[in-house]
């Protein structure tokens, strides 16, 4: 895998470029994207954009820019309410900074399998759903949905992971935060208004419950 590693200016992120070359990465490291940097960068199949807080989030929207339909994970302690900005800029994912080196590879790989052909126009693409990557933009049948941002970000990681049963830990952990309680009844209330906006009105339901395991969002 071809792989771009975004660190904080002036702090390499040595502890995950030596773990993802241990894996036979292709690794190039640059510092953040500034507005007006004109490096340029190699193809890339995925980016990880490494910092120490918060101000790792303002370059998201940069990164998603330059990299196109590549994956973009950030990898850094962000506050709640900047893993929910991340997500909303246009980040796939958001991990902690000290993820384990096999934990974020098997994400990066996850992230890759999501097929091409399902991706269009900045658009995850499943049946007559379009979810945007980078923004609140959703429609179906031609028709747009109004959705809140915690309900976009649900939506959006099942579009991603159309056709694979996602667990109510991870869902609960990738839209709402690791110390967020996967038995809390959250979920189920943002799934219950997901489907009221996005099944209920249209002839045929996409939002599937696997009992005992989690959620699926499929056109079957």
């Amino acid at each position: 895998m071809q792989l771009l590693l975004l660190s904080e200016p002036n702090q390499p992120a040595a502890r995950l470029q030596t773990s993802l070359r241990s894996r036979s990465e292709s690794v190039h490291e640059f510092p953040w994207p500034q507005a007006d940097d004109g490096t340029e960068w190699p193809a890339t199949e995925a980016a990880i954009l490494c910092g120490r807080d918060d101000r790792v989030v303002a370059c998201v929207a940069t990164t998603r820019a330059r990299i196109g339909k590549a994956a973009l994970v950030v990898v850094a302690p962000l506050s709640h309410a900047g893993r929910l900005a991340a997500l909303e800029h246009g980040a796939d994912d958001c991990l902690p900074d000290d993820v384990h080196g096999q934990q974020l590879h098997q994400r990066l790989l996850a992230l890759q399998a999501v097929s091409p052909t399902a991706l269009h126009d900045g658009h995850c693409v499943v049946g007559d759903l379009r979810v945007g990557l980078s923004s609140v933009d959703v429609w179906r049948d031609g028709r747009h949905l109004n959705l809140g941002v915690r309900e976009y970000q649900l939506l959006r990681l099942l579009a991603l992971n159309a056709d694979r049963t996602i667990s109510r830990g991870e869902l609960v952990e990738r839209v709402w935060g690791t110390e967020a309680d996967p038995n809390d009844n959250v979920l189920d209330v943002y799934v219950h208004r997901l489907r009221g906006k996005m099944d209920k009105p249209f002839p045929k339901p996409l939002i599937q419950t696997v009992r005992g395991i989690g959620y699926r969002l499929a056109d079957d």
